[in-house]
Formats: structure tokens, C-alpha cells, sequence
């Protein structure tokens, strides 16, 4: 993933890209965030914050369109090139590498 900070990625992958809903899957919240860095004694930049928030939005928008069964009925796919491509460039855009 050129350019991309990788430990957000790598963070991403420890967190879990989305929660579990009552009603399927839902982005990631700042409380979880919170609690995750809280538990594993990191201490997250206000734009990691943003950048994991809009990458886990980014993702379950990239599985939600891309599924004509809703997410909860079905198991969270891989990750494709094109929606690593799209979080890459989130996560560049949040880091300020445009």
C-alpha cells in the first residue's frame, strides 16, 4: 500500500474494520476507538482518530454497494484492490500525503 501510513492499516486489522449491529455490521465510533487505544496503551492523533473513522465508513460502504444480500446476512468479504485503494487514499488525504 504505497504511501499509506501502514500502521493505520495494520491498527485497523487488530480493531476489526466494522462492529457488529443489531441490525448488521456499523462503522467504528470514537468510544470504541477510545477504549481500543486506551486498553493498548496508545495514544492516537486527533487525524488517526479521523482517518480510522472514515476508512472503517469507507469499508462498510465499499461492502454494503458492492452486496445485493444485507450485511448481516452475509459474512464480511475480503478486501479488494480497488476498495484498499480507496481507504489508501483516505488515509493519505487524513495524513496529509494528497
Amino acid at each position: 500500500m504505497p504511501n499509506a501510513p501502514q500502521y493505520l492499516v495494520l491498527w485497523l486489522d487488530e480493531l476489526g474494520w466494522v462492529l457488529p449491529g443489531g441490525m448488521g455490521a456499523m462503522p467504528l465510533t470514537a468510544a470504541e476507538l477510545h477504549a481500543w487505544a486506551s486498553l493498548t496503551g496508545r495514544h492516537l492523533q486527533a487525524w488517526e482518530v479521523g482517518a480510522l473513522l472514515s476508512a472503517s465508513r469507507s469499508y462498510l460502504a465499499a461492502v454494503t454497494e458492492a452486496s445485493l444480500t444485507p450485511p448481516d446476512e452475509q459474512p464480511m468479504p475480503k478486501v479488494t484492490a480497488t476498495g484498499r485503494e480507496r481507504w489508501v487514499a483516505q488515509l493519505n488525504a487524513a495524513a496529509g500525503k494528497t
